[in-house]
């Protein structure tokens, strides 16, 4: 009898600490990001070599919101116009804006493989995101036209090596990564 009386006691002390237990949390829940709105100081830019280190163009936005109080990553995605940003070019933005040099962004424009000194038609947008694994927010596209200058690159490269050459890294043969893309080739 006694059992049964300390059985039902425990079983009440059970189920009155489910009950009381209370949930006080707050479930942030991000959505859907908000568009922000890109504007650039200049729509044509001839790009000379000898002014390199001026300022070229410098874009704006305003901040994407994902419904919290979270940090939202930006970058500026370049492309060619009519690719619907297959292939493009990110450049990282810290702050609502971005300023490139003429050198930056004739490195961008020769990574798109446009033809120097022709003005050719790029298209530009920011990119906001809060996780790699969540929807991205995009602004809306800008236009740009660029007009590059023919520069020599220094790509991603790294020497190869091997028993061909006795192993002498000295004399190896350099390979590169053309688009930067950490696939390398060359010849050796």
């Amino acid at each position: 009898m006694k059992s049964t009386i300390y059985q039902y006691i425990i079983a009440g002390l059970f189920v009155a600490t489910l009950w009381s237990c209370k949930k006080d949390e707050i479930k942030t829940i991000a959505q859907v990001g908000t568009a922000p709105a890109l504007s650039a100081t200049v729509d044509t830019v001839i790009l000379l070599k000898d002014h390199a280190a001026d300022n070229a163009v410098t874009f704006k936005w305003n901040a994407s919101s994902f419904g919290f109080n979270g940090v939202v990553k930006y970058s500026l995605e370049f492309a060619r116009k009519g690719n619907n940003f297959a292939t493009v070019k990110a450049v990282t933005a810290d702050t609502l804006s971005k300023t490139l040099t003429i050198a930056e962004l004739n490195t961008i424009a020769n990574g798109l493989e446009v033809d120097n000194g022709v003005p050719a038609d790029l298209e530009v947008r920011v990119k906001a995101t809060i996780s790699e694994n969540y929807q991205a927010a995009y602004s809306n596209t800008q236009k740009l036209v660029v007009s590059s200058y023919l520069d020599l690159i220094d790509y991603p490269s790294m020497y190869a090596p091997g028993d061909y050459q006795g192993w002498n890294p000295a004399g190896a043969a350099k390979v590169v990564s053309l688009k930067s893309d950490k696939v390398y080739e060359g010849y050796a």
